[in-house]
């Protein structure tokens, strides 16, 4: 799922991180102050020093904990659900002509011999034409991404360090909530991915001239290009909003069919 073209890291976020350390040191003395000023217990104080002690930890592993999630999360799209986006292409053409029956010799086997070359050609001409949109969105997104990340982990002595006071403590836990939904984004485009394989399953699954009848022959067609159509809509609409369903879902629980609805209701309404 990874796109080789894509240098890693996009610039040298580790300069600036190391620019803003000072900041972050700031912050963890304003946040031992805070603790030493609210509490007036001795295991209120040591509580309040191991959540700074934690917080710095994290600070000081910011960058490994962000490759990990995102690191990991690959490995489950590609390992565990197989799922591989920009393979949908080869996918669709294999399961095509594999599915079509020798013919035999006789005419109409000839005749929709090559009606089913021509009517597979085009079919696969538009997919590859969607997949090769869907790939160039896909490669967008994906460098959105990692710009995104190493952004976060280049101010995460700011941000992460918002957490030491509780005026900000909300932004830094809105700001961790966002890392994390970024560096989950594979696993939107490997669910979304999975949908696909089904959808190339149906479009495929009957080919035109499989059946010596005029009727049945229409039928599988159709069965074929809508199934295509279809894919072609899903893999543009799956590439640009998988990633907005996994932000939306972790940082605020809600799913993007509940948006889905309440944008649909106040459509009608209005």
């Amino acid at each position: 799922m990874i796109p080789s073209l894509i240098p890693n890291p996009l610039f040298d976020y580790h300069q600036l991180f190391n620019l803003l350390l000072p900041v972050a040191s700031l912050l963890v003395a304003a946040g031992l102050l805070s603790v030493f000023q609210r509490a007036t217990t001795v295991p209120d104080q040591l509580r309040g020093l191991v959540q700074v002690t934690a917080i710095v930890a994290l600070l000081a592993n910011f960058d490994l904990a962000v490759q990990t999630a995102k690191t990991s999360t690959q490995q489950i799209v590609e390992v565990e659900l197989k799922a591989s986006p920009e393979k949908l292409l080869q996918k669709f053409a294999g399961k095509l002509m594999a599915g079509d029956e020798k013919p035999d010799d006789g005419l109409w086997s000839r005749i929709t011999r090559a009606g089913t070359h021509l009517f597979h050609a085009l079919l696969g001409a538009l997919i590859a034409f969607i997949a090769l949109l869907a790939m160039v969105f896909f490669f967008l997104a994906y460098l959105a991404q990692e710009l995104a990340l190493e952004m976060g982990i280049a101010l995460s002595p700011i941000l992460v360090g918002f957490l030491l006071l509780p005026a900000t403590r909300g932004i830094g836990a809105k700001f961790l909530l966002y890392m994390l939904a970024i560096a989950l984004f594979p696993l939107g485009w490997g669910a979304a991915s999975l949908v696909s394989d089904s959808l190339i399953d149906f479009a495929t699954r009957q080919g035109l001239g499989t059946n010596k009848e005029v009727a049945p022959a229409l039928s599988f067609a159709m069965r074929n290009l809508f199934g295509a159509l279809l894919l072609a809509v899903w893999m543009i609409l799956s590439t640009l909003y998988a990633p907005y369903a996994i932000l939306s879902a972790v940082t605020s629980g809600v799913h993007i069919t509940a948006d889905a609805a309440r944008a649909t209701i106040r459509y009608l309404r209005s």
